[in-house]
């Protein structure tokens, strides 16, 4: 029954980039809740990606983070900027996000049954299943997430300092983790992970500081 819902799980996620309108045309799942999803700030992502290497300090951009644009400018390099394949990519990354929590629940040791209650719980959500074939960090980041807790209950520590140093990279609220994180490594007195955990986010704001001249209005935005 697992892997009957994962499976199926799956291939609604890869059928949302092949029912998504785009261009001038908006279907119904196009919307949710009123609003349009595959719209403006999704397609600023897009057209950022495909040109990424082409733009002049796109990385210090305010709105964009730079693992989650190297990720998809890479993405947008490999599949020449087709917007399809992107897309089925990016809910390919659903996908794996629906594996890890299963396997998170299997070591958990909470039996097949509840692992199909937290895979249905999250991979049935309307919002999950349409963000994950778009263009912003939130499946990247729910992915990371997913990976962290597999990493934590396997205890891949330091694998675990590495994902979640990163997370921030991704989405703002990746700093969030951070600090829960080097409390927790803080408490077990262990200095290196707590650097790996640290070091990405800093050097980043680092960057920012040295490197944008509008670093602050970045922050505020962010904090925002």
């Amino acid at each position: 029954a697992l892997w009957a819902g994962l499976v199926l799980l799956s291939l609604l996620l890869l059928a949302v980039p092949l029912l998504a309108a785009g261009g001038d045309t908006w279907l119904g799942i196009d919307w949710l809740d009123g609003r349009k999803l595959y719209s403006i700030d999704d397609a600023y992502r897009f057209f950022v990606a495909r040109n990424a290497l082409r733009l002049d300090g796109v990385f210090l951009w305010n709105y964009v983070l730079p693992l989650a644009l190297s990720f998809d400018a890479t993405l947008a390099g490999i599949t020449d900027g087709n917007l399809l394949m992107m897309r089925l990519v990016h809910a390919g990354v659903g996908v794996l996000t629906l594996a890890l929590i299963a396997r998170a629940s299997l070591r958990a040791r909470c039996g097949p049954a509840l692992a199909l209650a937290s895979v249905l719980i999250v991979g049935s959500m309307p919002l999950y299943l349409i963000l994950s074939s778009s263009f912003y960090g939130e499946a990247l980041f729910a992915f990371m997430l997913a990976l962290a807790l597999v990493l934590l209950i396997e205890e891949k520590f330091t694998w675990l300092a590495v994902v979640v140093g990163l997370s921030p990279m991704v989405r703002p609220e990746g700093a969030i983790y951070c600090a829960l994180f080097l409390g927790y490594f803080a408490l077990r007195r262990d200095t290196l992970r707590c650097a790996l955990v640290a070091i990405p986010g800093l050097a980043y704001l680092a960057a920012l500081y040295a490197l944008s001249p509008d670093w602050q209005a970045s922050m505020s935005w962010r904090l925002e």
